[in-house]
Order: structure tokens, then sequence, then C-alpha cells
């Protein structure tokens, strides 16, 4: 889709303007830029539709489309938190 600047691949409009407005993208290939211009068209969307939120959805076709940027790569490799509490012992059968 190509209307004034704005290229995604699909946008999920709702008349509840409390619902979000969704702007879905498919990525068959790699694109350096494509998390920036996915915020640049999610902005977009917004300033047409002030009362709406509006959420973004990128889907890559293949694990190789994602170039692995943050904070994509940030949150596949964080290391998950310690438990604070010890689990509680088992109980017999």
């Amino acid at each position: 889709m190509l209307t004034n600047g704005l290229r995604i691949d699909g946008v999920v409009l709702t008349a509840d303007p409390k619902q979000a407005i969704w702007a879905i993208e498919v990525q068959a290939q790699k694109d350096d830029a494509i998390y920036h211009r996915l915020l640049i068209d999610m902005g977009l969307l917004g300033e047409r539709s002030l009362e709406q939120p509006v959420r973004g959805l990128l889907l890559f076709l293949s694990p190789e489309h994602d170039h692995q940027t943050e904070p994509s790569l940030a949150q596949r490799h964080r290391p998950r938190p310690r438990p604070a509490v010890p689990h509680p012992p088992r109980l017999p059968h």
C-alpha cells in the first residue's frame, strides 16, 4: 500500500475509537531500515487518527530477513532474572 508516503502491507481499522489501529508489515527480504519505516508509518497513521492508539505488527517470512537490531536482539538475549524465593518442596505422591 502506498498512499501519501505511507507504505505498509496492511492496515486494520475499526469503527470503535477505543480500539487500536494496526499497521501490518510482512517482510520478505532483508531490509536494514524496516523498523524505522514501520515506526514512521505508525506515526503517520497516528496523525490521521489522533483519538485511536496505533499498534504495529512486523512479520518476517524467514529468520534471515530480521537483521537482529536493538531492541529485538536485546529482548531475545536478555538473561532471565533468578527467582528471589526458592520453589516450595514437592509433595510425595
